[in-house]
């Protein structure tokens, strides 16, 4: 079981690093994706934050936790999808280089963003 925290550490400090004409509230909205991420993980597996590994945060989990986030939370669509862009890069991320590579198919991480009115800004 891979550990979770060294690689969103890494996530949030290599990846996320503002390039010029990018917020530079980046990084501190992805660290909040994944604090709501963890939380909601970790109740739902009944373990603590810390002892969430990466294999654990599957298809399914993921579709909970957006769901959570519209119909719990009351995020509307455009939060909802900035959570899912910062899981999405997060992912991409652990596939890239050296890292250990992320176990699950791409196809079930590819959950469509929502149409809303305003478009996401880029990240990159």
């Amino acid at each position: 079981m891979t550990p979770i925290a060294p690689l969103i550490e890494a996530f949030l400090d290599e990846d996320t690093r503002p390039p010029p004409g990018v917020s530079r509230h980046t990084r501190d909205s992805y660290a909040l994706s994944f604090q709501l991420l963890f939380l909601f993980a970790a109740k739902r597996l009944k373990i603590s934050p810390s002892a969430l590994t990466l294999q654990q945060l599957d298809a399914g989990l993921i579709s909970a936790f957006l769901e959570y986030l519209e119909d719990q939370r009351k995020n509307a669509p455009v939060t909802r999808n900035v959570r899912l862009a910062a899981i999405k890069s997060f992912f991409r991320f652990s596939n890239t280089g050296s890292r250990q590579p992320w176990n699950i198919s791409a196809a079930s991480w590819r959950f469509p963003f929502k149409k809303t009115d305003r478009r996401l800004s880029p990240i990159f």
